[in-house]
């Protein structure tokens, strides 16, 4: 395949030109208008939406009239000099890609139209009437165009990631096709001058690492697939629609570029680390360091050597060897026993040596992994308020700070005790005051990392008990009648005292003393002598005798 290409470049000028001449026929076949006779209009103004034109594409040309539903004559040239009537066309026509009669003509020339490995050029007339291939055009106005015919497909786009590849590494390249299915072949150079044949894949194959046929093709280079080691490669990628051989002519075709650094494991590894938390909220809890070396596989290494220890020396160093499995795997070690302040002094140093016998060895501060001990305290509870209830119990209310600002939540008797509460509370009843004295409450919360916000204290006064008044029970009393008359007289001379009692709260002399005191009064009153009850004169009776007449 294109190994001749000059034959089959006639051969394609031959089918465009036979093409031509079956668009001039339709020309011909039109109606006959004489140029001369037709009004000059200004030339059209041309445009084209791509300067080049490769395999399997088109390229679409938009002709500005100055009146819309004239026609639009076009002659076509690859020299210059002679000019070929491709069509002559009404605006809103059939032959107007947009079908609208509005001023603009469009057309679209597919790569098969045109001759390969020549500039293809152009005139445009504005006419009222259609142009014929033998119409005189001396006198009419014209715009040009030109369009660049290519041999073969527009170049793939390349990438190679990563562009920089170390021993037992490799590369993914990348080629991005115009048409799905059709084939890449690679050639590397390290000269820009001698290129190596690599291969030729179909789209979809499967040497394709996607295996889908969709204009991508992705290929995994190898450490191993570069014979020159150090060296900077330069790849070169053919589309083509059919495999091609290390002998086949690449003339007049189009490649993507990719660069591609092999190098030699000289270099000793670098790390990067990270810390969790990132905040040390719970002094109870360990810091996980985690230690990544950015390019140490198992396979080139034998391993870290890597330390921890703080600046003071308080803490024993801790020191490991590990092959990790892979690369990027993570060491993890980590520190315990913080405090307030170290988060600025911590140091790690770690060494590590690759396959060829490097060894880089290196101290970490702070500045290459941060993490800070929380030093922020919590907001205090808000909106205390006391209750003393009847028997003298002391209730403290109050608003917790925000859910998750805080861990630990506990009350204050000053010098007398402390009680843990569940952080969710929001009272407390103390049960063990007395009536008669005073307490002072202070509330505090905390975080894990042991900072603490405590309240002012909160007074509270308990009242004295209330001793209730003694009161004596007046009892009435009834002489001996033996008439109702008299008993009800006595009755309405008789004054009855209501009787006092204290309910709660009162104490056992106190009802001893009443119950004293009533017995005494109810014996006197039992003992004084009655007043003697008179019975009112009967009244004398009427004569009921009827008065003689």
């Amino acid at each position: 395949m294109f190994k001749n290409v000059k034959s089959k470049i006639a051969k394609v000028a031959l089918a465009v030109l036979t093409l031509q001449l079956a668009f001039m026929g339709l020309g011909t076949g039109a109606t006959q208008a004489s140029a001369i006779s037709d009004p000059v209009l200004p030339a059209p103004v041309v445009t084209l939406d791509k300067s080049d034109l490769y395999q399997d594409e088109s390229v679409n040309l938009k002709i500005k009239l100055t009146t819309p539903g004239n026609y639009a004559s076009l002659f076509l040239t690859i020299d210059g000099t002679h000019y070929d009537l491709l069509g002559s066309y009404q605006d809103g026509s059939a032959d107007d890609l947009d079908g609208t009669a509005d001023g603009v003509f469009t057309q679209r020339f597919d790569y098969a139209m045109l001759t390969p490995l020549l500039t293809t050029g152009g005139h445009v007339y504005e006419t009222t009437l259609p142009l014929l291939a033998d119409s005189d055009l001396s006198g009419l106005n014209f715009g040009e165009f030109s369009v660049d015919v290519k041999l073969g497909f527009r170049a793939p786009v390349v990438t190679l990631n990563p562009a920089v590849i170390y021993q037992n590494e490799n590369t993914k390249l990348t080629a991005k096709l115009t048409t799905p299915g059709n084939w890449a072949t690679f050639y590397a150079t390290t000269d820009g001058t001698n290129y190596t044949f690599v291969g030729s894949y179909v789209d979809g194959g499967a040497d394709d690492q996607d295996g889908l046929t969709n204009g991508s093709f992705v290929a995994n280079l190898d450490y191993s697939d570069f014979p020159t080691v150090p060296a900077n490669y330069t790849t070169h990628v053919y589309e083509t629609s059919g495999q091609m051989l290390a002998s086949d002519s690449l003339v007049f075709l189009s490649f993507g570029v990719g660069s591609l650094s092999v190098k030699q494991d000289l270099v000793a590894p670098t790390f990067t680390f990270s810390v969790v938390p990132a905040k040390v909220t719970d002094v109870t809890k360990a810091v996980t360091l985690n230690v990544k070396s950015d390019k140490l596989l198992a396979t080139t290494a034998t391993g870290y050597d890597i330390t921890i220890e703080t600046v003071q020396g308080t803490d024993a160093p801790v020191a490991q060897t590990v092959n990790p499995s892979a690369d990027g795997v993570n060491f993890t070690s980590t520190i315990a026993g913080l405090k307030a302040g170290d988060d600025q002094l911590i140091k790690v140093f770690v060494s590590a040596t690759d396959a060829h016998g490097n060894t880089k060895t290196a101290v970490y501060t702070v500045a290459d992994f941060s993490f800070t001990v929380d030093t922020v305290a919590p907001a205090a509870v808000t909106g205390i308020t006391t209750i003393v209830d009847a028997s003298g119990h002391v209730t403290i209310s109050w608003t917790n700070p925000p859910a998750g600002t805080y861990t630990k939540l506990r009350i204050v008797r000053v010098g007398d005790f402390t009680v843990t509460l569940d952080p969710t509370a929001t009272s407390y009843t103390d049960l063990t005051t007395e009536q008669g004295k005073t307490y002072q409450y202070v509330i505090v919360v905390g975080d894990g990392a042991g900072n603490e916000t405590t309240t002012p204290q909160v007074t509270v006064a308990v009242p004295a008990a209330v001793v209730a008044a003694a009161v004596s029970d007046t009892t009435s009393y009834v002489a001996p009648s033996t008439t109702t008359e008299e008993v009800k007289a006595a009755d309405e001379d008789t004054t009855e005292t209501p009787a006092t009692t204290e309910e709660n709260g009162f104490p056992a002399w106190g009802i001893i003393i009443l119950v004293l005191l009533a017995a005494v009064g109810a014996y006197l009153i039992w003992s004084q002598k009655p007043e003697e009850v008179v019975a009112p004169a009967p009244k004398p009776k009427k004569n009921s005798t009827p008065k003689k007449k």
